[in-house]
């Protein structure tokens, strides 16, 4: 659904534009594109380290194809491994360990059929959870981030725009561009927060719901250090 949001909100704007009698080539603006989305890019990654980012660019597809887990599959096999189990011990499921495509789950197969103790691999296997969730609270601080960069970009653009057009007042001919300039920047800052950042990183909070800092959406609050 996020990929069929975003083409509805881009034939939103354009139609709207269109109906108006503007054209869409009067939405582009490459020096406002510069600065808003460039300075919140770069700000970002001042404020995460690389690992993170390259996570972060990796996951972007969970939002047009999430991530699916077949319940159904998921009980048919663990029922094959326990009746294995029981019928044969345990080490009778190394044979099927790989035919187990889940990571987490063929870790802790593997465990038992190693002979750790119960209490052990409990231990790791939340250990392993908590690492993830860790992981993942970062790619959602990452798009936040962005979301609280990009109205100080609009508003640094703004300003920008706005020196220029003020050393065009003595040619009245070229003033209405300059001044369209920094409507563009304030159109590409959307006021206060960019209001499709957090449409990009309130998807991603289901897989981290702990952290309580990632719940809701504060328009006054961004993160200004990568958590823990």
């Amino acid at each position: 659904m996020s990929l069929i949001g975003l083409l509805l909100a881009l034939i939103a704007i354009l139609g709207g534009n269109m109906i108006e009698g503007g054209h869409p080539s009067a939405l582009l603006n490459l020096p406002a594109f510069l600065i808003v989305i460039g300075g919140t890019v770069g700000a970002a990654l001042t404020q995460f380290p690389f690992s993170v980012v390259a996570r972060t660019l990796k996951r972007f597809k969970w939002l047009i194809t999430p991530l699916r887990l077949d319940m159904q599959e998921q009980a048919q096999l663990l029922e094959t491994l326990a009746g294995n189990a029981r019928r044969s011990g345990m080490l009778a499921l190394e044979a099927i360990t790989d035919d187990i495509k889940d990571p987490f789950l063929k870790k802790g197969v593997q465990m038992m059929v190693d002979g750790y103790e119960k209490t052990k691999i409990h231990e790791v296997l939340e250990n392993e959870i908590e690492f993830e969730q860790n992981d993942l609270e970062q790619t959602v601080k990452f798009y936040e981030a962005m979301g609280g960069y990009c109205p100080t970009m609009g508003i640094v653009g703004a300003v920008f725009g706005l020196i220029h057009a003020m050393g065009l007042l003595d040619a009245p001919d070229q003033l209405g561009g300059g001044y369209c300039g920094r409507l563009h920047r304030n159109d590409l800052r959307g006021g206060r927060r960019q209001p499709y950042l957090p449409a990009i990183w309130q998807p991603l909070q289901r897989f981290c719901p702990s952290d309580p800092s990632l719940q809701g959406d504060d328009p006054d609050r961004h993160s200004l250090h990568p958590g823990r």
